[in-house]
C-alpha cells in the first residue's frame, strides 16, 4: 500500500520526542505499511545523529520515520553534503555508490591537513583530500560525530587505541551516509600509539592498472586479497605499463604468473603513488599483482 502523507501542525510533546523545534519540522502521520532503510541521519548545526526510516521526498522536503512510529518532514537542505547525496540517489531509485577514488594524491603536502586537542558537539565533515588529527586522550570527541565522504579523508585519534576506537567511537561516525561499520565500510588500525580510521571498505579498489604510459589506455581497477593472474588480468595481462596504488596499501607486481621472475613491491604508505611507467623486464610484462593493506 502507498504511503499516505498528511501534514497537520503539531506542537512539540513527549510522544513526538523526536521534533526539533529549531529545525521547524512539520510532523506528519504515517501510514501502515512497514519501511525499511533506517538509518542515522544527521543535519547541519545538530551534533547527535537521529535514527529514523526514510518514507520519502516531496516538494523539497524528506520525510523520516522515527522509532516513536510517528512521521516528519525535514527540510533538504537541513541535511549534511553527505546525507544529501545519499537521499538524492534514493530519490533516484539509486544504491547510495560509495565514493570512488579521486585524482591520485600523490605528495604529503597535497592533504589538508588540521590538527586539534579535542572536538565537542560537533558535526565534522571529512572529505577529499582531508587529514584530522585529534591528540586528546580519553574521550576527546564527546558529542561529536564524523561525516566521511571521500576515501581520501582520514581520521587520526593519535592516542586512542584500535580497540578503544572500535568499540567506543565507531557509532560516532558514518561512510557515505551509512553507519560505519568495522570491516565493512571502515578499515580502523594501528598509527604510532594512537588509530587511523581508513573509510575504505574490504572490496575498495586500492590499485587501477592502465594500458598505456602515464595512466593511458585501457583502465581496471584492482582488489586486495586476489591473485590477479593471467585469468583475472584478462585482456591486461602482460600489457600493463603504469598504475595507481592508494595510500594505505602495497602491491607485488611480477612477470611471472607465479608470481616469479621479474618482480617489484611498491608500498603507499603517506600518500598515493602513481607510477607513469614501469621498469624493464615488468613493462608489457606483468602477469602477476597481489595487493595487501598496509597499515
Amino acid at each position: 500500500m502507498k504511503n499516505k502523507i498528511l501534514k497537520p501542525s503539531v506542537k512539540h510533546s513527549p510522544e513526538t520526542p523526536w521534533f526539533f523545534p529549531s529545525l521547524a519540522v512539520a510532523i506528519l502521520l504515517v501510514s501502515d505499511s512497514p519501511l525499511a532503510l533506517a538509518r542515522p541521519w544527521t543535519f547541519t548545526g545538530i551534533p547527535q545523529p537521529l535514527e529514523a526510516e526514510f518514507v520519502g521526498m516531496k516538494d523539497g522536503g524528506v520525510v523520516l520515520q522515527g522509532p516513536n512510529g510517528k512521521s516528519f518532514e525535514l527540510p533538504f537542505a537541513n541535511f549534511t553534503p553527505a546525507d544529501q547525496r545519499y537521499l538524492t540517489a534514493l530519490a533516484a531509485g539509486e544504491t547510495p555508490p560509495a565514493e570512488a577514488p579521486g585524482k591520485p594524491i600523490t605528495t604529503r603536502t597535497g592533504y589538508k591537513v588540521k590538527k586539534v586537542e579535542t572536538l565537542a558537539n560537533e558535526v565534522v565533515p571529512v572529505d577529499g583530500g582531508t587529514e584530522l588529527h585529534i591528540t586528546g586522550t580519553g574521550d576527546p570527541i564527546v558529542g561529536s560525530t564524523f561525516d566521511f565522504s571521500s576515501p581520501d579523508g582520514w581520521l587520526f585519534l593519535d592516542n586512542i587505541a584500535p580497540s578503544a576506537v572500535a568499540s567506543k567511537f565507531l557509532n560516532r561516525m558514518r561512510v557515505n551516509g551509512s553507519r560505519a561499520v568495522l570491516n565493512t565500510n571502515v578499515r580502523v588500525v594501528q598509527y604510532g600509539t594512537g588509530s587511523a580510521v581508513i573509510p575504505h571498505a574490504p572490496d575498495f579498489s586500492a590499485m587501477t592498472i592502465y594500458g598505456g604510459k602515464s595512466l593511458s589506455g585501457e583502465a581496471k581497477a584492482l582488489k586486495c586479497f586476489v591473485d590477479y593472474n593471467d585469468a583475472k588480468l584478462g585482456a591486461m595481462k602482460s600489457s600493463i605499463s603504469s598504475f595507481v596504488l592508494k595510500r594505505g596499501y602495497m602491491a607485488t607486481l611480477a612477470q611471472q604468473e607465479n608470481g616469479t621472475g621479474v618482480s617489484r613491491n611498491y608500498v603507499a604508505q603517506d600518500h598515493d603513488i602513481e607510477v607513469t611507467a614501469l621498469p624493464k623486464g615488468l613493462d608489457a610484462g606483468v602477469r602477476f599483482i597481489r595487493i595487501f593493506p598496509w597499515r
